[in-house]
């Protein structure tokens, strides 16, 4: 699965795109909004 994350401002919002949620989140998009929450350089 291939998701891409785009920075809307600085500080607090982003656009996660590629993201199926018609399922419940597996592990790697869980670790993925994680490290997008704490900063982390993965956006």
């Amino acid at each position: 699965m291939t998701m891409t994350i785009t920075r809307l401002h600085p500080l607090f919002a982003a656009e996660l795109e590629g993201a199926n949620l018609s399922t419940p989140p597996d592990r790697e998009l869980v670790e993925l909004v994680e490290d997008a929450m704490a900063g982390s350089p993965c956006w």
